[in-house]
């Protein structure tokens, strides 16, 4: 998957799709902006873990040593929970867990991803001055735009072994 440019990122409507009718239901409708996977690029499928009606309440990442670079550590899985209790996650679960909970009303101020062929770093800043960054020392920084704050999910794409791309959503700014 190519990177791609600032001006590539996009606001979409995404329409929710009601879960009893499996029709498009205007309520759960949500202006966002998407920040495409920036990473390696032999993982073919992207899988999105988002939930448009709720924000993340919580993400969980896995870091351990690349398989394909094994000279560094890697970001090797993500999971978040959202608002609801639901839970999504991608990649190889292995390695030291680690967990960052929102604080009630608490927003993302800031979120870089740093990637190479794999996704090494994960850091992220809230309005309330929290700090949690995660992974190794490989890649190149990859800011995000955070919309108004409030994350309501990643896109990613994985092979067996770990993580290869990351990307985020969040509410766009007028929400």
């Amino acid at each position: 998957m190519p990177v791609r440019s600032e001006s590539h990122k996009a606001k979409f409507l995404v329409l929710g799709i009601d879960p009893i009718v499996g029709l498009p239901n205007p309520d759960r409708a949500a202006s966002v902006v998407i920040n495409p996977p920036q990473g390696g690029t032999d993982a073919l499928n992207v899988v999105t873990l988002t939930d448009n009606a709720n924000a993340v309440t919580s993400v969980s990442v896995w870091v351990n040593r690349s398989v394909a670079f094994p000279d560094r550590d890697v970001i090797k899985a993500i999971k978040v929970t959202y608002a609801d209790g639901e839970e999504r996650s991608l990649g190889n679960k292995t390695g030291i867990e680690f967990t960052f909970t929102f604080h009630d009303n608490e927003k993302v101020k800031a979120l870089s991803f740093w990637t190479g062929g794999r996704v090494d770093n994960f850091k992220l800043t809230t309005n309330e001055g929290r700090l949690f960054q995660k992974g190794g020392p490989g890649g190149s920084e990859k800011p995000q735009n955070v919309g108004n704050g409030v994350l309501i999910g990643f896109s990613a794409t994985a092979n067996s072994d770990e993580l290869v791309s990351l990307g985020s959503t969040f509410k766009d700014g007028s929400d």
